[in-house]
């Protein structure tokens, strides 16, 4: 019975610095991957601002990053429009992760445009998530209640889905809706982060 408890102790212990370990590594990672300057040009695009030669320094200008203690990674916010959030948000496609930058009007309740910065979906099929044509329907798409594939579309929020990509189409609807819901949180009852 004494051997038992150690070993559950024992376990214990380990399994928290794994875990502690684990928190200390993605925080460190996340916080490269947000002064990424791949990431703060696209951030910037997806907004309408040109980059310039020193993107860092423009992306300084335009966005604060806000961080909360419920979601890992920041929430780009505008500081000229503190109702402008772009959130990198993840989730799982077909074939693996698909990754996009999300950016939204909290204060019109609309989705600015996204960009695809990852993807693993079937060429010619899935992939065309990356083409313009589809990210372009987002640009100023109403959300007041988040979006949604849609084969024709008729309501507020939907999007054309990528034919004979259901299933792809679906996890950027998934993706783009977690990506509202934590700007909505980490915005609170005030409406702006």
């Amino acid at each position: 019975m004494n051997q038992t408890v150690r070993d559950l102790w024992f376990m214990l212990l380990m399994t928290t610095i794994c875990t502690v370990l684990l928190v200390v590594v993605d925080g460190i990672y996340l916080a490269r991957l947000a002064a990424d300057p791949a990431l703060m040009r696209r951030a910037l695009q997806l907004v309408g601002s040109a980059p310039g030669e020193d993107v860092r320094r423009t992306f300084d200008q335009v966005f604060t990053t806000v961080t909360h203690q419920e979601f890992p990674g920041g929430f780009f916010v505008g500081k000229q429009n503190p109702a402008m959030v772009v959130r990198q948000e993840e989730g799982s496609g077909l074939w693996g992760k698909i990754t996009l930058l999300v950016a939204y009007d909290l204060a019109q309740n609309t989705v600015l445009g996204i960009d695809v910065l990852e993807h693993s979906e079937t060429p010619g099929l899935g992939a065309r998530i990356e083409e313009e044509k589809f990210r372009a329907q987002f640009r100023g798409l109403a959300a007041r209640h988040g979006v949604r594939a849609a084969k024709i579309k008729f309501k507020e929020g939907e999007f054309d889905g990528v034919s004979g990509a259901t299933l792809t189409s679906k996890a950027v609807e998934e993706i783009v809706n977690a990506a509202i819901r934590k700007i909505r949180v980490v915005a609170g009852p005030g409406g702006t982060p």
